[in-house]
């Protein structure tokens, strides 16, 4: 791991044998970790873990709780226990895991790792936050023993052998960007699912301690009521995501979910929580995707500090390889070079935490399988009309519209109504008939068109609209790594990544408001959290309908000053994802460049992405210098800013 930087982890093994040389292991955990926490590594006949500097470790005779993360609800978790408020969270683990069990996992909220042990009673849990913003990773030896950690990069360092690729998980990301529940990149390496933990006794068995649970919503609401109640639970959930002593910037668009953020936090400003900067992409003159008009709007009106940063189309690829060589994973999306720019100028400015409104279109988004609901209760008409209060595109004419309609409407209301076991089946009659992206030749049984299934959410038990709900807001970002993302963008500059609305209860509390209300009185989408801002943004910024695309950035970036690296990548040498394309067809998607808006344009810089990030991360694999060697070259870009206007500077 690069001396620069060290990411905060957990690591350890688990030997439900008992034959752990636990002398071996504790250094080996020191030298992955190092300058981990005195305490640690913990070490008995069956476990030894360690944990980084700035996490928690409680540690005694009778086990141990180590933490990576935040615990949230420390304070009322500890008077549960009987504990004075002020007891430390690796403290307030340990004895809820003493009184209760594994069930003190699902009292718990915020983000967090973490390692619990009962050693009297060999039992333990390997656990993470029920929505996934912290991992673990896990590997199974061939001696029968765990080996464990909060990061891949610290999972591979700490193994005394590196797993190789897993032909079948490269092509899944090259053909989804993502991958399987439980599956990494690399051959037998393995994550906990959000919401799951490793249950540790005799051997190991991954378990789930929380999903969420179908509640009949109360239809006798009215919209202001559910309005005003949502508000209330975003409050709720950026105060607990605040503490007095930090220095939270937001990362901040003229669009809704950030703007909920900061309304949020300057009403907490009053209740003495300390008030955010905020920081934003610009690009002036470029009407597709400026947002600067709005953002000055919102921050006049809040009166909040804003700095905007001017972006030029460069340094994704750069960004790629920077990711790579810290993380040892591919960087999920392009969408780096519009948000690490920002990311680290907040952190030049001092800010210690990293709001934005990640997971705002999922939560707020309206619940478009009620179509499906309608549909199966024999209500054809209410299932069209329901599709056609879809909003269009702007400009699209009538008949383009109703073409539309008809499209969410088979989508959503006839797929979405299709029995489960029934859809899998036609799925698989037609798997054979997948076709394929042009450039991509997978090798036979290298993948399974099944997997991952999107419409495995029918499956939960409740309405249609709840259930695509849950795996939207609870299930998707998971599966995406979007998650492991967000933190690491915030990690690698000295901060932390808490996105408000990623909360337990914020989820719990959207899955059950009444479905019908996110779509009745406006053509809008959101139409419950706009209310809920009426009188506390600009009118601009609650009634804007347009979502601006930042697609063509990303095209541009990979279209232009990236192009050339990613060409030597993908074309000379010895390149390693010719074993699941063909090398002359990608050679000649490449040279295609259809231009924004031209045909298949967006499918075009997709696919460039996923090549280019797949390759550097088997080149790594082969070649731990790799990136680092390649990012010094003449042409590979850094990312281009320089600031548009900043406003108040002081405090």
């Amino acid at each position: 791991m690069p001396e620069r930087f060290r990411p905060a982890a957990l690591a350890g093994i688990y030997d439900p044998r008992g034959r752990i040389d636990r002398d071996d292991a504790s250094s080996r955990i020191t030298r992955v970790l190092g300058g981990i926490d005195a305490r640690s590594p913990y070490a008995d006949a069956w476990l030894v873990v360690g944990v980084t500097g700035n996490g928690f470790a409680e540690v005694t005779p009778d086990g141990c709780a180590m933490l990576e993360g935040r615990i949230e609800n420390r304070v009322q978790l500890a008077q549960a226990l009987d504990l004075p408020a002020t007891a430390p969270p690796e403290a307030v683990l340990a004895a809820g895991y003493r009184r209760w069990g594994d069930d003190v996992l699902a009292r718990l909220r915020g983000s967090f790792a973490t390692v619990l042990w009962d050693a009297p009673r060999r039992v333990g849990a390997l656990a993470i936050d029920q929505l996934g913003g912290r991992s673990l990773f896990y590997l199974s030896q061939g001696d029968g023993s765990l080996a464990f950690a909060s990061e891949i990069r610290v999972l591979l360092d700490f193994l005394s052998r590196r797993p190789a690729p897993k032909e079948s998980a490269v092509a899944q990301w090259l053909l989804e960007l993502s991958l399987s529940p439980r599956e990494t990149l690399f051959e037998g390496v393995e994550r906990v699912e959000a919401g799951a933990y490793l249950r540790l006794g005799e051997g190991w068995l991954p378990s789930t301690y929380w999903f969420p649970r179908y509640e009949r919503p109360d239809n006798r609401a009215s919209r202001e009521e559910v309005a005003a109640a949502l508000w209330a639970q975003v409050v709720r959930s950026v105060d607990a995501k605040t503490d007095p002593h930090d220095r939270p910037a937001i990362i901040l668009s003229g669009g809704i979910d950030s703007s909920v953020v900061a309304a949020a936090a300057v009403e907490l400003v009053g209740r003495g929580k300390p008030a955010p900067r905020t920081y934003s992409a610009v690009f002036p003159g470029d009407g597709r995707i400026d947002e600067s008009e709005r953002i000055d709007s919102l921050v006049d009106a809040l009166d909040l500090a804003n700095v905007q940063i001017r972006l030029q189309p460069s340094g994704a690829f750069r960004l790629a390889l920077d990711y790579l060589d810290v993380w040892n994973l591919p960087l999920p999306g392009p969408g780096a070079a519009l948000e690490q720019p920002l990311v680290e100028r907040a952190a030049e400015e001092g800010a210690t935490v990293i709001f934005d409104g990640q997971a705002g279109d999922e939560i707020f988004g309206r619940p478009s399988f009620l179509v499906a609901d309608r549909l199966r209760r024999g209500r054809l008409i209410s299932s069209l009309r329901l599709a056609a209060s879809f909003p269009p595109p702007a400009g699209v004419t009538l008949a383009n519209r109703w073409r539309g309609a008809y499209r969410i409407w088979k989508f959503a209301g006839l797929q979405g109504a299709l029995p489960g076991r029934l859809h899998t089946a036609l799925r698989e009659l037609r798997k054979r008939d997948r076709v394929l992206p042009e450039w991509l030749d997978l090798p036979p049984g290298s993948y399974d068109p099944q997997v991952p299934d999107p419409w495995g959410w029918k499956h939960y038990r409740g309405p249609r609209w709840w259930a695509g709900q849950v795996y939207t807001v609870a299930k998707m970002r998971d599966a995406l790594g979007s998650n492991d993302y967000i933190r690491h963008r915030a990690a690698v500059v000295g901060a932390e990544a808490r996105p408000p609305l990623l909360d337990v209860d914020l989820i719990e509390f959207a899955l059950r408001m009444p479905p019908r209300l996110s779509f009745d009185g406006s053509v809008q989408d959101r139409p419950l959290i706009r209310e809920a801002l009426r009188g506390r943004v600009p009118e601009l910024i609650r009634l804007n309908p347009v979502k601006s695309n930042v697609a063509a950035f990303y095209y541009e970036t990979l279209a232009g000053a990236d192009l050339a690296p990613i060409r030597r990548l993908l074309t000379e040498g010895d390149v390693q994802v010719a074993a699941y394309v063909e090398r002359r067809t990608m050679a000649a998607l490449l040279d295609e460049r259809p231009g924004v808006g031209g045909r298949g344009w967006y499918e075009w810089f997709s696919a460039v992405w996923k090549l280019a990030t797949i390759e550097a991360w088997l080149r790594q694999q082969a070649d731990s210098t790799f990136a680092e060697r390649t990012r010094a070259a003449s042409d590979v870009s850094p990312t281009a800013r320089a600031d548009h206007r900043v406003r108040g500077r002081q405090g």
